[in-house]
């Protein structure tokens, strides 16, 4: 299990807050949360859609089981959005998982 802390903002090249709907900065809290609700259901639809809520609703560190965060990832993988945003997510989480090797 890990902590994790998805209430990051997306980021521009210049470094500066992504604006969604109505101007408003574009968490990965969101992002991730809206890739689990769209795909394919990896492990149970009421499971997947149960952890997209608990990310979509924190806004802090949370516990992750590490076959949820190994979900996370394949979704992320797998969602095809721009390289800006599901790169920054990738990278994030890549660097969650080598924090446990340290």
């Amino acid at each position: 299990m890990k902590k994790i802390d998805f209430y990051q903002p997306i980021m521009t090249l210049k470094n500066e807050p992504v604006l969604g709907a109505g101007g408003k900065t574009m968490y990965m809290t969101e992002v991730i949360a809206n890739m689990l609700t769209v795909a394919r259901a990896k492990k149970s639809a009421t499971g997947q859609l149960i952890l997209a809520m608990k990310i979509y609703n924190s806004k802090g560190p949370m516990d992750v089981e590490d076959e949820d965060l190994d979900i996370i990832k394949e979704v992320v993988k797998e969602a095809g959005s721009s390289a800006l945003i599901q790169g920054q997510i990738e990278i994030f989480l890549k660097g969650k998982s080598s924090e446990d090797k340290k």
